[in-house]
């Protein structure tokens, strides 16, 4: 439970503080920093079901950068290690 835990808390700050600093990064004028703001984005559009009583709208939309893709690789192997040395009370 303490791994899963870590693994999740790691991973999803690892991909907010990654959004944030690739943001920065492509606005850089430094062309050694501005790559890691490099993005792909990908999903599908919004797909609308009307079954008159009830309406149901689906649609998912991605934006990831080099720099989330890191960070998320770096708290995925540092997970553990930190799991480890988290002390519990029993």
């Amino acid at each position: 439970m303490k791994f899963k835990l870590t693994l999740f808390l790691c991973v999803a700050l690892a991909i907010v503080a990654g959004a944030f600093l690739g943001e920065l990064a492509a606005r850089s004028i430094n062309p050694y920093i501005s790559w890691l703001g490099y993005a792909i984005n990908f999903g599908f559009d919004t797909k609308n079901f009307d079954l008159h009583v009830l309406q149901l709208n689906f649609g998912l939309h991605m934006n990831i950068n080099v720099l989330q893709l890191i960070l998320t690789l770096i708290a995925a192997v540092s997970a553990p290690k930190l799991a480890a040395s988290i002390k519990t009370k029993e």
